[in-house]
């Protein structure tokens, strides 16, 4: 497979790797506007969830889209202004992420937005590592096929450069 990826065109490997980030951001989009959406399965799962994201466009959480929208301002606000030039100064990077996700967590804690805003969280985050064990095979059917293609996505992009 290493020596037919040479072949490959950059338009083509630039073509999956659109086609990946167009599936991450219609997972995540839902996250963004807070809507809870039925999962699908099969080759038009992407056109059933869009389907689904305007049936419920009017129900969207609005403080979770007005959070959504202040933390990827900060962020992209960030890579474009203070990251350069806090580059100048020193290697190391600015840690914004990270002031992001400890800003949003407190916040979240001392106002209850789990309550207020019917925002769902997290929650308790076990400690230390789990014990190992085989995953459920009844799981397989409904990953195969993500695995068959990300994994084909990711050996192309990898020896095509």
């Amino acid at each position: 497979m290493g020596s037919y990826s040479v072949f490959l065109s950059d338009m083509m490997v630039s073509g999956f790797s659109t086609g990946a980030a167009f599936h991450v951001f219609t997972l995540q989009i839902q996250h963004i506007l807070g809507l809870n959406l039925k999962s699908y399965d099969g080759p038009l799962k992407l056109m059933y969830t869009y389907r689904d994201i305007n049936k419920q466009l009017f129900t969207a959480n609005p403080v979770v889209m007005v959070i959504s929208a202040i933390t990827i301002s900060v962020i992209v606000f960030n890579n474009l202004i203070i990251e350069p030039w806090f580059h100048t100064k020193t290697r190391v990077p600015f840690p914004i992420k990270f002031i992001v996700l400890t800003a949003g967590t407190l916040l979240s804690y001392l106002f209850n937005f789990h309550h207020k805003y019917n925002m769902r969280i997290v929650g308790k985050i076990p400690t230390g590592l789990p014990t190992p064990t085989v995953p459920p095979i009844e799981l397989m059917p409904k990953i195969v096929t993500d695995c068959a293609i990300i994994c084909v996505v990711a050996f192309t992009v990898s020896f095509s450069k």
